[in-house]
């Protein structure tokens, strides 16, 4: 993939952190199985912390997900089998037509029309225009690259539920069975997810109902709903203010300079049983201090002219040669080396 320009693979990066993932596979590692029989998991996103339950052997099919985006109904869709025209996705009041291919290429298919939609919906630019251009130019390769991913998350997940569903809709059907395992990934900004995925209007689909999730009151309204529910519950908060949604988080990292993340829970000291008590992750230690560089760059005049040069390097970029396809380290003069 071109440098600068999207790569398939960053719709399936998933909106937790590898810290959290790493919190929630020692939690599902230690989890009894014969205790907590039901995974629900609410605004799946893109499946990642799904993924790490059934890597710590929790079984697909024990699995129920759901979300209200249109990319997780394509992505949620295929991998538990469903019908994805019954997702009802219209480009510009058309009907997208589904190939006659397997079915991670038709949801490939759906997935790159959605894409596009969204990047053609951007800011002129010539940013915007070239990743456009790119995208048309090299369809074939973006749908095989999505297609390949779809179809990786499909073997792995084999037997999962889906249905395009409001959170707190899934929330109450869990809430009261001591069985269930409820997982959630909230946005950290509201209405960010449809700030994210807007098309100006092209794409419209078969959209359930749901509520706008603002993080400002309903991370709390969250953990106070389930405080007092028999269903376990672990969902993701990002907080600038350094305030949990709770009173003991069971697990935080930082976030920057300000902002922390936090893995909340209605039963802690059932968390801390699996884990050990309250676990965090340290960021990268910084210091600060008196630098013995000069603020501004020093400079030396031209020989060839009065024009001033500065003493610092060039910058250098990874480049790719046409004949032999190998990286080279590059002046930014876009030159490569042959």
């Amino acid at each position: 993939m071109p440098a600068g320009f999207a790569a398939p693979g960053v719709l399936f990066a998933g909106n937790s952190s590898a810290p959290d993932r790493a919190f929630y596979r020692r939690v599902f590692n230690k989890l009894p199985r014969d205790q907590y029989t039901r995974y629900v998991e609410v605004g799946v996103g893109s499946f990642a912390a799904a993924l790490v339950a059934a890597n710590a052997g929790i079984p697909p099919p024990s699995m129920e997900t759901s979300d209200v985006t249109l990319y997780t109904g394509i992505v949620g869709t295929y991998v538990s089998g469903g019908d994805l025209a019954g997702l009802g996705m219209t480009l510009d009041g058309e009907p997208v037509e589904i190939p006659d291919a397997p079915p991670h290429e038709q949801a490939a298919h759906l997935l790159y029309v959605h894409w596009l939609a969204r990047m053609q919906a951007k800011p002129e630019g010539d940013y915007w225009t070239n990743l456009v251009t790119d995208m048309v130019e090299r369809e074939a390769e973006y749908k095989a690259r999505l297609a390949g991913s779809l179809k990786q998350i499909g073997d792995r997940l084999p037997g999962v539920k889906f249905t395009p569903k409001c959170m707190w809709d899934h929330i109450a059907e869990a809430e009261d069975d001591p069985h269930a395992l409820i997982i959630a990934a909230p946005p950290t900004y509201k209405a960010g997810f449809e700030k994210f995925f807007v098309t100006g209007g092209r794409i419209e689909w078969a959209e359930p109902k749901y509520s706008v999730f603002d993080p400002d009151v309903d991370m709390q309204r969250l953990a106070d709903h389930m405080r007092d529910k028999p269903a376990l519950l672990m969902f993701l908060q990002e907080e600038r203010s350094g305030i949990a949604a709770h009173e003991t988080p069971v697990f935080a990292h930082p976030l920057g300079d300000v902002a922390r993340a936090f893995v909340i829970s209605n039963r802690p000291e059932e968390i801390f049983k699996l884990t050990g008590g309250p676990k965090v992750a340290l960021g990268m230690s910084r210091s600060t201090g008196p630098t013995s560089l000069p603020i501004i760059p020093r400079t030396t005049r031209s020989p060839t002219g009065p024009a001033w040069r500065s003493s610092r390097p060039r910058a250098r970029r990874w480049t790719t040669t046409a004949t032999s396809g190998r990286g080279a380290w590059t002046p930014a003069t876009g030159r490569a080396h042959t």
